[in-house]
């Protein structure tokens, strides 16, 4: 959980940051408003992931693709892929299995997104 928060207040802070940068004269505003989107829509997952967390329960299945989702791009996927060939990308790689979970180096993860909360 502790993680899952320090991760969050990562994110917060890159959010604060590009609002800041808005304000800036001159600024690129329709890329910052785009990576702005995207940090309020992971930092949403991650507090959704904190409940979960949280209040459980841990035993409901995972939700399945929907028919015929392969073929076609959704609103959300839409936004969170930067182009045609990453979201085939995703697709291709499928969903993240429990085995790939336990091998991440979750404080290493959390270094590496600090490392752009101090610039």
């Amino acid at each position: 959980m502790a993680k899952v928060e320090a991760l969050l207040s990562v994110l917060e802070v890159a959010a604060l940051k590009v609002r800041r940068n808005l304000e800036i004269p001159g600024a690129d505003f329709s890329r910052l408003e785009r990576v702005l989107r995207n940090l309020e829509t992971t930092i949403l997952v991650c507090r959704r992931a904190q409940r979960q967390l949280r209040d459980g329960p841990f035993d409901r299945p995972l939700p399945q693709p929907r028919p015929g989702s392969v073929a076609r791009m959704n609103r959300r996927e839409y936004v969170e892929t930067g182009s045609l060939e990453e979201f085939r990308r995703f697709r291709e790689a499928g969903p993240i299995r429990d085995d790939e979970l336990q091998q991440v180096d979750i404080d290493r993860l959390c270094t590496e997104l600090s490392f752009w909360r101090n610039r």
